[in-house]
């Protein structure tokens, strides 16, 4: 063969041998076991998680719902009230959630034992329509002189409401039969916690929960505290049967008086007239895919009658509750100072 056509001959490379193609086989199913374990990872409301995501300090939303409810606006509202205690008086105090800005009532044990009311200024001020409960806490602050503190206080966050059907004998005095039955209720009830004067000291807060499911998502027609009595006030909501009860009972400090600063930290969904200004903030509150408000109330009223300061790491236990139970990212640091300042300036709306 001629040198010419041995040039132009090509020489042929040797076929790449194809790779063998794996089967995939199928996944075999996972076990009831693994998917036990896989759900049990899911993250858990724990009851302070509940606890701290129903206290309405610092808190501009409503809470979560399993349910629509509509729009409505949230109004947030506190009341503070000075209270002295008596040398030779028990002093008692009821924070119960009605339709009408009542604050909480207080009396001394002695007749006619005379009722005093303090009242939610913002409430008053934005009269609404229709009202429900959203949130609602009581703190209790001994400011008395360190030397001067003594004596201790009995706190009862009682899961239901108390029937004033006879316990009023004016409509602004109680009956004999009605301030014995208080006093027996707080003093043999496994539910009281007993907090020392020196304790209240740094401040304790009580956080009121929903009992009923129905009441607490009931509308109620707004009433303020005038045009109803207060046995009228206080007996249709407790028909109703909304949040918790807390009934405190003060014992007398015969060694001197002491002053307790109290403040009532109020949440509230409420409606106005369709033509006013203030009515077309009115939003949903968000939807739970999760949990439930059942699942929330009934974790927070294991250890409601306890102090929300004996829980570590409030803010935290809140922000996690937060992300159970709405779905949203934790709070930051700057986002907490938002949203303080965002409620400041939402109470003087």
């Amino acid at each position: 063969m001629p040198k010419t056509q041995q040039k132009q001959k090509k020489v042929r490379k040797p076929k790449r041998q194809s790779q063998p193609q794996m089967i995939s086989k199928p996944k075999a199913k996972q076990s009831q076991s693994q998917q036990r374990r896989k759900v049990e990872t899911r993250p858990q409301l724990t009851s302070q998680m509940a606890l701290a995501y129903l206290d309405p300090k610092d808190k501009v939303g409503p809470p979560v719902s399993s349910t629509s409810l509509g729009n409505f606006v949230t109004l947030n509202s506190l009341s503070r009230a000075n209270l002295t205690t008596n040398t030779a008086l028990d002093l008692y105090v009821v924070c119960q959630w009605t339709a009408s800005d009542i604050s909480f009532i207080f009396w001394n044990d002695v007749a006619p034992y005379n009722v005093g009311v303090f009242k939610l200024p913002m409430l008053t001020a934005q009269s609404p329509i229709n009202i429900r409960p959203l949130r609602q806490s009581i703190s209790i602050r001994n400011t008395t002189q360190l030397v001067n503190v003594s004596g201790f206080v009995r706190v009862m966050n009682m899961p239901q409401s108390y029937d004033w059907g006879l316990s009023f004998a004016t409509t602004t005095t109680l009956t004999a039969a009605c301030v014995a039955d208080i006093k027996a209720l707080i003093e043999g009830s496994p539910l009281t916690h007993t907090t020392t004067a020196q304790d209240l000291t740094t401040g304790k807060t009580w956080v009121q929960y929903p009992v009923s499911t129905v009441g607490y998502n009931t509308w109620q027609s707004y009433l303020p505290y005038g045009s109803v009595t207060l046995p009228s006030a206080f007996q249709t909501s407790s028909q109703q049967e909304t949040l918790s009860t807390i009934m405190i009972q003060i014992p007398a400090t015969a060694s001197g008086t002491n002053l307790l600063d109290i403040v009532v930290r109020r949440q509230d969904a409420v409606r106005y007239a369709a033509n006013t200004a203030i009515s077309s903030t009115a939003r949903p509150p968000p939807i739970s895919n999760q949990f439930n408000t059942e699942l929330m109330c009934r974790s927070a009223s294991q250890i409601a009658d306890n102090p929300v300061e004996s829980v570590p790491n409030w803010a935290g236990m809140y922000r996690r509750a937060q992300q159970i139970l709405e779905g949203g990212a934790a709070l930051g640091s700057t986002a907490l100072a938002v949203t303080r300042l965002a409620g400041t300036v939402a109470a003087l709306v």
